[in-house]
């Protein structure tokens, strides 16, 4: 399974299973990848989180 498909599935899960805050959710990265911020991925994977906020239908599936 490729890396993205992985994010994507763990973010469905963090936020519709596991109901984690966005705070969470950033922290839990942050310890799996020290460079976050420094690499300015921080502010993608805050879009990838709202993005699997607000398009649930289409997350959800992976799941289903």
């Amino acid at each position: 399974m490729g890396r993205m498909k992985e994010l994507a599935m763990w973010l469905s899960e963090s936020v519709y299973i596991r109901q984690l805050s966005n705070d969470e959710i950033m922290t839990i990265l942050a310890s799996r990848y020290p460079d976050i911020q420094k690499d300015g991925l921080d502010i993608w994977l805050r879009e990838q989180i709202q993005a699997v906020r607000e398009n649930p239908k289409l997350y959800q599936s992976m799941f289903d």
